[in-house]
């Protein structure tokens, strides 16, 4: 537990230094520069902003955990599957997963909208403000990126790694990795979410970082682009306040996207279903 603390606690700090570096810069320049009379709140939603937040947030922790050999981005399996394995169908099950977990989530927010009051008395109601394009296109790389590269590295690739090293059930290290994860992420919707519980089980089952940052990757990017799309067309933001979906739309819906992860999950599990650690070099000689 402490390994899971200390890796924790290095992309926590790395956060918040991102954020004190940020604010740094912006007293700064207000202190040195007689023209400069940007808000806070502004300079919060500004590219230099962003940039900063990206850096120490997402970059930095990816160097540092494939650096120090805290997580491995490596595309070498640490297991070895049957003759039935397929890395293609791998990648392709595990992007569909992805498919029916967003779908899940989404209407779960309609099918729940209590869950966005929560979301908002626990974690505050996020103001509405204009960003420009090159922030809209900084997020986007951020979020549907980077990302999915820096948290699978720290969640699975260095915390949920070492609990399995542990020798517990899988099942333990699978969920306190999923816990760790959506307390990290302060969102009400990630601890009704399957898809925190899906990604964590596929590095159990492949000990492979990629398959579920491919995951990661195709759930932020869909949703990223469908709320863009969904907001210039609407203008305004979406939420279950501003769009309104009917029970009979939103509970098919639902069953849809069970019946998808359902069958995505079955094929990545008989994919997987024989796993034998690989011998390294040094067992191989001896």
């Amino acid at each position: 537990m402490k390994a899971t603390i200390k890796y924790l606690s290095i992309w926590l700090l790395l956060t918040a230094g991102g954020f004190c570096v940020a604010m740094v810069v912006h007293r700064v320049s207000g202190s040195l520069i007689p023209e400069y009379n940007i808000k806070e709140s502004d300079f919060e939603n500004s590219a230099l902003y962003a940039c900063i937040m990206l850096l120490f947030s997402q970059i930095i922790p990816i160097i540092l955990f494939a650096k120090r050999k805290y997580a491995s981005y490596s595309f070498q399996f640490a297991n070895r599957f049957d003759s039935s394995f397929s890395v293609k169908k791998l990648f392709m099950w595990a992007a569909v997963a992805s498919v029916g977990c967003l779908l899940i989530e989404v209407m779960n927010v309609f099918n729940f909208p209590i869950l966005e009051e929560w979301e908002k008395a626990l974690f505050g109601e996020e103001p509405e403000v204009e960003t420009s394009t090159m922030v809209t296109i900084i997020e986007f790389f951020s979020v549907c990126i980077f990302a999915p590269l820096a948290e699978e590295a720290v969640f699975r690739g260095a915390i949920e790694r070492r609990l399995l090293e542990k020798n517990w059930n899988h099942w333990y290290a699978i969920i306190i990795s999923a816990v760790i994860f959506a307390v990290a992420h302060m969102s009400v919707y990630q601890f009704i979410s399957p898809f925190i519980i899906v990604i964590c089980w596929l590095y159990y089952r492949t000990r492979n970082l990629w398959p579920g940052i491919l995951m990661h990757v195709v759930f932020n990017t869909i949703a990223s682009v469908a709320q863009v799309v969904g907001e210039f067309v609407s203008d305004k933001p979406l939420s279950a306040k501003t769009v309104s979906l009917p029970i009979g739309t939103t509970i098919p819906l639902t069953l849809l996207g069970i019946v998808i992860l359902y069958y995505s999950v079955k094929q990545i599990a008989n994919l997987t279903r024989i796993r034998v650690p690989m011998l390294t070099t040094a067992e191989v000689t001896e």
